[in-house]
């Protein structure tokens, strides 16, 4: 194994044994499961060799699509916009990494979550007459192993990338970002400079609230992730001064989620929200898990 392979192990290894695990009683439902997730994330890098991370089976359930029908369905879509498949779907689709994971049936160079992915940027895209390199600031609530970030670099963005999510899952995206040549830096202080064509990982709730960022042009991009925490998680992190600003959004929800009623939420909080133009989409192509899609964008660009 390559010196710098060692390196990145060491440090994935190192930084889950780290985490202090301290479950609270009596947390919400929404909460435990992924506390739960976190566990088995820290204990399978533990016991195995966390480069085939992305075959185990709780990643696959909760973070990786594979061979669903409907996914052609939306290669087809992306494919629909030529101009921009030839200019750059077609490229960002194809995965460089040197980890191990499925190939698409229906693009043989990109595995299917990747293919579902860019058809939420395209999605986005098609909604807001924005091209996703164009803005200036993404934060990524919930960033599954990294590939949504890796897709939207390769797609051409160098302003400023962050993602908020758990310790552990901060540092499976590190792992993951680094075998895409892609520096993903832990913030750890509230005076940290953020700088463009770089990626941040954040955990920390009140550490976000303190980012000192202003910008015309950010988006908010959370498909799922929003709609799988409790009410008062997704309402501090929302009402912090960054997120507030932002008139972009790109998310995706099922309907509940134990003991969530996403429908209500966010048609109520869109509702609120002055400037913007919002719609609300089903998502019928995906079966089991009744979902939509919010897509906003400023009024009057």
């Amino acid at each position: 194994m390559p010196k710098i392979e060692r390196e990145r192990i060491a440090l994935l290894r190192d930084s889950l044994s780290g985490v202090v695990q301290n479950v609270q009683d009596n947390i919400p439902e929404s909460s435990l499961f992924w506390e739960n997730f976190k566990k088995q994330l820290t204990d399978f890098c533990l016991r195995n060799d966390p480069r085939n991370f992305l075959w185990a089976d709780f990643i696959r359930l909760y973070f990786f699509v594979d061979g669903a029908d409907y996914i052609s369905k939306e290669l087809q879509f992306i494919e629909a916009n030529k101009a921009k498949w030839e200019l750059k779907y077609r490229e960002a689709l194809t995965i460089d990494c040197s980890l191990p994971s499925s190939q698409s049936k229906f693009f043989k160079d990109t595995n299917d979550n990747t293919i579902h992915h860019l058809y939420h940027i395209t999605k986005y895209e098609s909604f807001s007459n924005n091209n996703i390199d164009e803005l200036e600031v993404i934060v990524e609530f919930g960033g599954g192993y990294g590939n949504m970030c890796r897709l939207v670099k390769k797609l051409g963005f160098k302003g400023i990338y962050i993602i908020y999510d758990g310790k552990e899952l901060n540092f499976l995206q590190r792992f993951y970002l680094s075998y895409n040549n892609i520096n993903a830096v832990i913030v750890e202080q509230k005076d940290h400079v953020l700088q463009p064509d770089n990626v941040y990982l954040v955990n920390d709730m009140n550490l976000f609230s303190k980012l000192n960022l202003k910008t015309q042009k950010g988006l908010l991009l959370a498909t799922w992730s929003l709609s799988e925490v409790s009410m008062n998680t997704r309402e501090m992190f929302l009402s912090t001064p960054l997120i507030s600003s932002f008139s972009e959004f790109l998310l995706a929800y099922q309907a509940t989620f134990f003991e969530n009623d996403n429908e209500s939420f966010f048609v109520k909080w869109f509702s609120a929200k002055n400037n913007i133009n919002w719609i609300s989409e089903p998502i019928p192509h995906i079966p089991n898990i009744p979902s939509k899609y919010i897509f906003s964008t400023k009024t009057n660009k």
